[in-house]
């Protein structure tokens, strides 16, 4: 039997854990800076997809991970019902194969509640019933 051995890929090494504190504020592996904030129930929520509000009270953990999208990653795309495969969002939204390669996503457990700058999760959205939103602003 022939057995090859590899080194840990790149995309191991970029996992990063965010504290969802507001104020919070980090360098992302790809330079970027995500910035954690709140705001009231009733605040406009932003179209722009940069920005990424959801109801904290659905946040279930205290942090999220930040981590390159991992092919059959699957998550629930706001304004949708069913799951879809990040791939295929990447596809739809013309995203570079160059740019596909270090796409960054957030998770919270084994849910992807973010793929960044592109769009945010269904299953934690701003409700009639959210008391708080918790917005994570990329720039």
């Amino acid at each position: 039997d022939n057995f090859t051995i590899s080194p840990v890929s790149e995309v191991d090494s970029t996992y990063m854990t965010v504290s969802l504190t507001p104020g919070t504020a980090v360098t992302l592996p790809d330079g970027r800076r995500l910035r954690v904030s709140s705001a009231p129930a009733g605040t406009p929520i932003s179209h722009d997809p940069s920005i990424a509000t959801f109801d904290a009270a659905q946040l279930t953990d205290s942090t999220v991970t930040i981590r390159r999208w991992h092919e059959g990653d699957r998550f629930v795309p706001f304004g949708m019902k069913g799951s879809k495969l990040v791939s295929d969002l990447l596809t739809d939204c013309k995203v570079s194969p160059a740019c596909r390669e270090n796409q960054l996503v957030a998770t919270m457990g084994n849910d992807i509640i973010w793929v960044l700058g592109i769009r945010s999760s269904n299953r934690h959205r701003v409700s009639s019933r959210t008391a708080t939103q918790l917005i994570l602003t990329l720039a």
